[in-house]
């Protein structure tokens, strides 16, 4: 990501209002967003960009967010992407489901808008950092 542009969002989700909500609050923030209506269309647009945060619903129509967050997990070219799941099931072992999954993180619908950007922004802080490696070729 280049100094003083916004970083580039793939936002999947399903909810025509969710995705106009969402998509609006980080353009107007200055992100760039992809945006994806389905875990498949999804996949299609990673084939073909890389973005600097991937943002899921994790209820997306026929297919979960979960897989889409494994599929990047596993893919040698994302793996260091911060995916953030969107969540509106708030339940007791829902964190470790996520974070089993690959998230960076997780969000609770209603999506408070502040709270949105602070995170999508943190973890673009922590994708951006220099990465110093250890003797032994380690990343530490």
């Amino acid at each position: 990501m280049k100094e003083g542009v916004g970083a580039l969002i793939l936002l999947v989700e399903d909810d025509p209002a969710n995705m106009l909500l969402t998509r609006t609050v980080l353009e107007d923030a200055g992100h760039r967003i992809l945006a994806a209506a389905s875990v498949p269309d999804a996949r299609e647009l990673l084939e073909l960009e890389h973005p600097d945060l991937v943002l899921t619903d994790v209820d997306v129509l026929g297919e979960s967010g979960l897989e889409l967050a494994r599929d990047v997990r596993e893919d040698p070219r994302l793996q260091d992407v911060p995916v953030v799941a969107l969540t509106a099931h708030a339940m007791p072992g829902m964190a470790e489901e996520v974070f089993d999954a690959g998230c960076s993180d997780y969000i609770t619908k209603p999506v408070d808008i502040g709270q949105l950007l602070r995170r999508v922004n943190a973890h673009l802080m922590v994708a951006r950092a220099p990465r110093h490696h250890s003797p032994g070729g380690r990343t530490a």
